[in-house]
């Protein structure tokens, strides 16, 4: 048995064009970009996402230091913690009680979270703390 095979042109090579193999690396690289773009941005909001989370552990921690203390005096504080792994700075201050509208018997605490090296708060709570009499 023999097979029939399609007589060729001389010299005319069956493949793809300089042109066509340009055109599919150019849609390639345009792709290639788009998804690196994207993978990047998703791996930043990880990371921001993570460092939110942690500062807010940070700050509800050391709100519940001061819920188990005695009410702090009116004032701003600032502390130097280690907690996650990170070094982390705690800026709080404590209202005075006469010019807010929550009474004698409570204190509003803002507590601000940053990182060690940050300029921005990673995160910030509010909270009353009861003074004991």
């Amino acid at each position: 048995m023999s097979r029939s095979t399609i007589p060729q042109r001389p010299g005319r090579n069956r493949g793809f064009t300089l042109v066509e193999v340009m055109v599919a690396l150019s849609i390639f690289a345009v792709i290639a970009t788009s998804l690196m773009y994207t993978a990047t941005q998703s791996i930043r909001n990880t990371e921001i996402l993570q460092e939110r989370t942690l500062g807010r552990w940070v700050a509800e921690n050391h709100l519940s230091e001061l819920r188990l203390s005695d009410a702090p005096a009116i004032n701003n504080y600032t502390d130097d913690v280690s907690n996650f792994g990170r070094d982390w700075v705690i800026r709080w201050s404590v209202a005075d009680p006469e010019s807010e509208t929550y009474g004698a018997h409570l204190r509003r605490v803002t507590v601000s979270v940053y990182l060690a090296d940050g300029e921005t708060p990673v995160d910030e709570l509010i909270a009353l703390i009861p003074v004991t009499l």
